[in-house]
């Protein structure tokens, strides 16, 4: 059984993902939609794809075997959605999906992906560069080398991230964000879009302009 976790804008671009990867392989079904208890959309469909809430599926498919994937666009709330996920589905197993217009260096050991991950239409990774579990990497991204992004970290589209950067766990990457050569980034630290970091950043909080300034601390 194969589902997704989400209902809402980037579910959908994610299953669309999906479609792209794997229908050349007539493979590209999905059973369900996950969404959460509550939620004014469980009971519809998109594409023809019902929509349930998740206590009812936690309930009848705890130990099932799933193909899983959290459409989930929010880092923390993507971060939450997997603990609910591993405490009532421990089975569940979660492919990557990576675009096949993804460009990286596929040379043994020269890329290291997490488990999870989503990386759509139109990115380039150079060489060693890292991406930890649960990344996700919108539309027109570029990573150069040497660069590492920490587990259920957001890149919007149009982002670009030069070498040696380092992003921690958890941050929210604006679309138009530029990221310059071996910068840090805290974890959990968001980075509005078009803003420009072009310096260690080691405070979490919400950073724009350019230069990234504080704007709210965490």
């Amino acid at each position: 059984m194969r589902v997704m976790f989400g209902s809402r804008g980037c579910a959908r671009d994610a299953y669309w993902l999906l479609h792209e990867v794997r229908h050349a392989a007539g493979d590209d079904r999905l059973d369900a939609f996950i969404a959460a208890d509550g939620a004014e959309e469980i009971g519809s469909r998109i594409r023809d794809v019902r929509i349930v809430g998740e206590g009812a599926f936690f309930a009848a498919h705890r130990d099932d075997r799933l193909e899983l994937f959290i459409g989930i666009g929010t880092s923390a709330l993507r971060q939450r959605v997997h603990g609910k996920c591993r405490a009532n589905l421990p089975n569940a197993r979660y492919p990557s999906l990576l675009h096949p217009s993804v460009r990286y260096d596929r040379r043994d050991g020269a890329t290291h992906l997490g488990n999870g991950i989503m990386i759509c239409a139109g990115t380039t990774l150079t060489t060693e560069v890292t991406l930890g579990d649960f990344v996700h990497v919108n539309l027109h991204c570029t990573i150069a080398h040497c660069t590492t992004i920490g587990a259920f970290s957001t890149l919007s589209p149009g982002c670009h991230i030069a070498g040696g950067v380092v992003i921690g766990e958890g941050c929210f990457i604006g679309a138009g964000a530029v990221v310059n050569e071996n910068v840090r980034i805290a974890a959990r630290t968001v980075i509005g879009a078009g803003a420009t970091v072009v310096q260690d950043i080691t405070l979490p909080g919400t950073y724009v302009g350019t230069p990234a300034r504080l704007l709210v601390p965490a």
